[in-house]
């Protein structure tokens, strides 16, 4: 029995945002309103005068809850979505910077630097040459080409290799950076 893989592309018409999921109907709330205004200025003092709620009782709700503070989430998530525009859409730093409502380059960078380990213009470097040594190439659509390899492959399935792998999301831990791209498809087989 042969088993093929199928590819699907969704494209959003919005920023997707994980969800998190919380009872607390307040904190729900506020992370519903910094995730639709995250190009925006936030601090404390919008955010609490928009809720009519302390600026210490939002602090202490994020550390609750998500243990970080506000500052810290709103700073990580600007620099999580500014990663599609830096490689995808070939935003400039400054363009970049200024979309996600940073004061000014530097403390763009100064973030950056501090989730990515490693500065936005190095980044964009690794990804573009990264992407240039791409070993794969275009799929061949020819029935003929891919039979012979399809016949290797079915000889070399073996069912009981295949592992299922169940993991637990409670166990798993926020670590406050991002590993450097890396490519995760391997083709030996068919070298």
């Amino acid at each position: 029995m042969i088993f093929l893989l199928k590819e699907a592309k969704v494209t959003l018409h919005t920023t997707y945002v994980p969800t998190l999921r919380t009872k607390n109907l307040l904190a729900q709330k506020l992370i519903r309103y910094v995730n639709l205004n995250i190009h925006e200025h936030l601090t404390t003092q919008d955010v609490s005068k928009k809720f009519f709620i302390s600026q210490s009782y939002i602090s202490i709700m994020f550390s609750r809850m998500l243990n970080i503070n506000f500052k810290f989430y709103v700073s990580s998530l600007k620099v999580a979505l500014s990663l599609y525009d830096l490689v995808q859409h070939s935003k400039s730093i400054h363009e970049t910077a200024t979309h996600f409502s940073f004061t000014n380059v530097s403390t763009y960078s100064k973030h950056f630097k501090n989730f990515v380990h490693m500065p936005p213009k190095k980044f964009i470097y690794h990804y573009r040459s990264m992407k240039r040594r791409s070993p794969l190439s275009k799929i061949h659509t020819d029935v003929e080409y891919i039979s012979k390899y399809l016949s290797q492959l079915k000889q070399n399935i073996k069912l009981k290799n295949n592992v299922i792998s169940n993991i637990n999301l409670d166990d798993l831990q926020f670590n406050n950076h991002f590993e450097p791209m890396v490519n995760v498809i391997q083709l030996k087989q068919f070298i």
